[in-house]
């Protein structure tokens, strides 16, 4: 890596200059993470996604919003209340109309509005209509982001076995290739080749094993799990 280049990727990082010298020197295998976890119910694999939880809270919010919609259609008739807005002496409490024509206001008012009433609770159902598809449609792509994952992690797994494999084989090749050579029974040609099989064998591996713990990771993240 060009100093340069080491010296800003120190500073994104908030590292003192020669900070990487360390982390760059080091060699470790590539982390490939816990085994791929084990599988229940769909909807219980995906119960735990942060954005599936709150298309269920919007959804149930929408529920609330029709129930108080739906109340607002009927009086709401309150004694208390309609005593308590207006001053009356006790002795003319229910002698003069003034009791029952305020009683009679709070009973009529919502029937007067029934049209503004109704059209507020149908808009509270296709609200509520909205919010259930979308809940729904959150659900079937989150179980495709979960089967597209376990794919990729299964083939990447695969991939990674059979290179492995490979690896083992053109270590095998490479060590007889240098036995040969130093038994004077084959040139250095053979031993050059068969170091740069190895080496091939040995990147294809890397990659796999990078495809392996990507997929984990893409498998953790659509189940709703940390990695």
């Amino acid at each position: 890596m060009a100093r340069s280049s080491a010296l800003a990727l120190e500073a994104l990082l908030g590292l003192n200059p020669g900070g990487l010298s360390d982390l760059l020197s080091s060699q470790i295998p590539i982390p490939l993470g816990a085994a791929a976890p084990t599988l229940s119910a769909p909807l219980t694999v995906v119960a735990s996604r942060p954005d599936l939880k709150a298309a269920e809270l919007r959804l149930a919010a929408t529920g609330y919003t029709v129930t108080a919609a739906q109340r607002d259609r009927w009086p709401k008739l309150s004694l208390s209340g309609i005593v308590g807005a207006q001053t009356y002496a006790p002795e003319s409490l229910f002698a003069g109309p003034g009791l029952v024509r305020s009683a009679a206001a709070e009973f009529t008012a919502p029937l007067f509005n029934f049209g503004r009433t109704r059209a507020a609770i149908n808009a509270a159902k296709a609200q509520q209509a909205i919010a259930a598809e979308t809940y729904a449609q959150a659900v079937v792509d989150a179980l495709s982001e979960v089967e597209r994952a376990l794919n990729e992690l299964g083939a990447a797994q695969g991939e990674s076995e059979t290179l492995a494999k490979a690896v083992a084989a053109a270590a095998q090749e490479t060590a007889l290739a240098r036995s040969r050579y130093t038994a004077g029974l084959s040139p250095l040609l053979n031993v050059l080749t068969a170091e740069q099989g190895l080496l091939d064998a040995q990147s294809r591996l890397a990659s796999a094993q990078a495809r392996t713990g990507n997929a984990l990771i893409a498998l953790n993240t659509a189940m709703g799990r940390g990695v």
